[in-house]
């Protein structure tokens, strides 16, 4: 992970879709960041991507820096790897999330880590095209595969993760409220069973 502090005009710079696998703050903790980041500078540089100078993380860090008129320090990260799993070494030991919040993480970033997938089989398939006939059996993998290696990388299990891709799909106010740390992926299960029961039908008037 090491880099070195590079130079970049640093005034209104773009944020890369990855960063936003976790939330911005404001309010009080904001306001904290900003007095922090001017009384004492930047402690930690911002990261930017490889190619360009879009922030890949240190949102909060660099609206704090823009706040408070001091110039932020930047990384850049080396591109080598995965991207996603980058971003989330660098977000996952700063959070105190729950099991089940690091499974609504694992969902968020799944999208990220299929596409990774599909980028890695298309440069196979490029080279093993005659044995790979069934391209729906192969998203299927790289999905299946995804959800393991989310599991994996956010430190929960994969059940949790399959659970919580189907209630953002069908209950996303449940999805927000186990994210948000208010409803455990049991609780949510059982809200989501119970809301979507069908209604008993009607007793026949005599």
């Amino acid at each position: 992970m090491n880099s070195e502090t590079v130079r970049v005009d640093w005034h209104d710079l773009p944020f890369h879709p990855v960063a936003n696998l976790f939330p911005l703050i404001d309010g009080p903790q904001f306001d904290a960041l900003v007095s922090d980041i001017a009384a004492n500078g930047l402690l930690e540089p911002i990261w930017l991507h490889s190619t360009d100078n879009a922030i890949i993380d240190g949102r909060n860090r660099y609206r704090a820096c823009l706040a408070a008129g001091v110039a932020p320090t930047f990384r850049r990260w080396h591109g080598s790897g995965s991207l996603t799993q980058f971003v989330l070494s660098l977000n996952l030991h700063r959070r105190h999330l729950t099991s089940s919040q690091l499974a609504c993480v694992g969902v968020e970033v799944l999208p990220w880590l299929e596409e990774e997938a599909k980028e890695r089989q298309g440069a196979r398939n490029d080279l093993h095209a005659t044995l790979l006939n069934n391209l729906s059996n192969v998203a299927d993998r790289n999905a299946s595969m995804a959800t393991s290696q989310a599991a994996e990388i956010v430190g929960t299990n994969r059940q949790y993760i399959s659970d919580m891709k189907r209630m953002n799909a069908e209950a996303p106010a449940l999805f927000a409220a186990v994210r948000d740390g208010k409803m455990t992926v049991t609780q949510a299960k059982r809200e989501h069973i119970r809301t979507s029961a069908p209604e008993p039908a009607a007793l026949p008037s005599s």
